[in-house]
Parts: structure tokens; C-alpha cells; sequence
């Protein structure tokens, strides 16, 4: 699961013992060590992302949600946790759980890629199938259907068969 906050400073303002500072309270109110919370810092003031490893997806919902209504409710409420560490200027995307081994947030992507190709196949089944359905229902009009009975054209060869033997004979 992930977080995003804006700090004050710079990213060289935030040495190994702030971060750890960070990475204390937010373990903490995760429930989790401190091992499995890892921070990145880039510039924007500070944007500190920090990754939470959660063992399973209902751990990582039910995370999420305590962090959501705790510490990550509000820029103030983060500021109560860190203490004199960081000054908080906001909090850009609450808690997201998504669970997995690992919690690495690639595998909150999986239910989606699944089910878009799930049904992609099943779009594509259809197309083929209605395709298909349509293509034999146009070559049954275009096929030239004989109306001529077989006893009509017995007749018509024996009725010429005659007045050419009549034309003979004559």
C-alpha cells in the first residue's frame, strides 16, 4: 500500500534519522515493523511516498482504513505524528490498499488486467460467432434458387423434340 505527503525543505534536508523518524509513527499506526515501510523523497518542497508491505489483501484494506481515519485523515493529524520532524503541507493520496505478497501496488492491477482480457476474448467470441451467423445468412439470399420443376423441363425438351421432327418432316 502507498501514501503520498508533502513535507517542507528539501530532499537533502531529510537525512537517515528524519526518515527514520517518518517511517516510526507510520509503521506504528500500520501495525507493521519498521522494515516494512520504505520511503522515496523527490522534490515538489519534499514528496515523500512511503510504501507499506502488508501481508495479504485484507490486512491492506483494513490498513488502509485505520490510516485513512488516523494518522493520514489530515495534514494536521500527520503533523501530530511526526512530531518536529517534518513540517506537513499535505497529504496528496490516502492510504491504498493492495495487499498481495509483498503489497507491491502492481499486484492491485491484476483483478483489471484479468478481466480485460477476459473479456476482450468473450468480445471478440461474440464478433466471430455474429460474423459467422452473418455471413451464411447472406450467401443462403445470394445463392440463385432454381424454379424450374424437373417434370416442366421434361416437357419443354420432349415439346421441342416434336416440333423439330415436325419441322422435318415437312
Amino acid at each position: 500500500m502507498t501514501v503520498q505527503f508533502t513535507v517542507a525543505g528539501q530532499v537533502s534536508d531529510y537525512d537517515t534519522a528524519k526518515q527514520s523518524a517518518i517511517t516510526a509513527p507510520i509503521a506504528s499506526a500500520a501495525g507493521v515493523d519498521v522494515s516494512a515501510v520504505t520511503l522515496t523523497l523527490t522534490p515538489a518542497s519534499v514528496l515523500i511516498v512511503a510504501e507499506i508491505i502488508v501481508l495479504d489483501g485484507t490486512t491492506a484494506i483494513a490498513t488502509a482504513a485505520a490510516l485513512a481515519t488516523g494518522i493520514f485523515s489530515s495534514a494536521a493529524a500527520l503533523q501530530q505524528a511526526l512530531g518536529t520532524t517534518a513540517t506537513v503541507e499535505e497529504i496528496s493520496s490516502a492510504p491504498i490498499g493492495s495487499g498481495g505478497s509483498g503489497g507491491s501496488s502492481s499486484s492491485s492491477n491484476l483483478g483489471v488486467i484479468v478481466g480485460a482480457s477476459v473479456g476482450g476474448f468473450v468480445a471478440v467470441v461474440i464478433c466471430a460467432g455474429l460474423a459467422y451467423y452473418l455471413a451464411k445468412k447472406n450467401a443462403n439470399k445470394s445463392t440463385p434458387k432454381s424454379t424450374v420443376s424437373t417434370a416442366s423441363a421434361t416437357s419443354s425438351a420432349s415439346s421441342s423434340a416434336a416440333s423439330s421432327a415436325s419441322t422435318t418432316a415437312e
